[in-house]
Formats: structure tokens, C-alpha cells, sequence
């Protein structure tokens, strides 16, 4: 006679949240807890916004200065094109033409939304370093694991 089993899950406590965003391969380690509904790991809501926000941070603090990065950053800290037009004064059409890389992203535009997200984070980073490193185009590095408050 033989008994159905369901098989426990693996020990993992974590899962890793992948992105690739203008090029770089960024990802975040984030809490998980096992949902034996779905049979897999699941993350809460609020952990998977952070790891996106530290994946936003990352990208405000290195760059690169890049339409998609832009977009990122903007969205992970839930901020309308509209909204962020008129923190910067330009038209929401700039802010779309940037994003979608049919012009260059302002570097006084990005380090702005770099601070905003920086300040949803509750990070700090020296504006003066983020602008030098900017108009040093200096290539970020391509894979980077970011940190995740939690």
C-alpha cells in the first residue's frame, strides 16, 4: 500500500529578484516564505517593493545615465511622468522622449530623481560624487547584487 507524500520544500529562506536594466544585470536577495498553495516560494508584497527600491538606489548612485534606468528609478518609488514633469518643469513629453531614449535623459533631470529616490530609501549618497561620476562616464559595473533592508 502505498502513501501520497507531498515532499517538503527546500530550506531556502530567500529569493533573488533578477533585473536587467540598460544593459547591467542587477539583483536583490529578498526574504521568501514557502506558499504550499502555489507549491513554491512566495515574497511579501513590502519585501519585493524594497528589493526593487535598493535596485533603484543602486542605479541612482551608478548610473548609467540611460532612458530605461530613468524609467526605472521612477517607477520604483511610484512617481507619474506627469508628476515628475512638473517637479523638473519640463513637459511629461520630455520625460517620455527620455525614457524612451529618442533623446538623451537630462544629467541635472537624473541626479534630481536620483535624490528622490535616494530619500525614499532613507539613503544618502554625496550629490557632488553622483554628479563627478556622471560626467565622468564612468561604465558602471555590469552585474551588481544589491543589499535589501529589511
Amino acid at each position: 500500500m502505498r502513501r501520497d507524500v507531498k515532499k517538503k520544500p527546500p530550506r531556502a529562506s530567500t529569493i533573488t529578484l533578477k533585473r536587467t536594466i540598460a544593459g547591467r544585470k542587477l539583483s536583490a536577495v529578498i526574504p521568501a516564505r514557502w506558499d504550499a498553495e502555489v507549491e513554491d516560494y512566495t515574497a511579501a508584497a513590502d519585501d519585493a517593493r524594497a528589493g526593487e527600491l535598493a535596485i533603484g538606489v543602486e542605479l541612482a548612485r551608478t548610473g548609467p545615465v540611460h532612458g530605461e534606468a530613468f524609467s526605472w528609478m521612477r517607477r520604483c518609488i511610484g512617481l507619474s511622468a506627469r508628476k515628475l514633469a512638473e517637479i523638473l518643469d519640463v513637459r511629461h513629453e520630455t520625460i517620455s522622449r527620455w525614457e524612451n531614449g529618442v533623446a538623451p535623459v537630462d544629467r541635472a533631470a537624473w541626479l534630481v530623481l536620483g535624490d528622490l529616490v535616494l530619500d525614499e530609501a532613507g539613503e544618502h549618497a554625496p550629490a557632488m560624487e553622483r554628479a563627478e561620476r556622471l560626467a565622468a562616464r564612468k561604465r558602471p559595473p555590469a552585474r551588481t547584487v544589491v543589499a535589501v533592508a529589511t
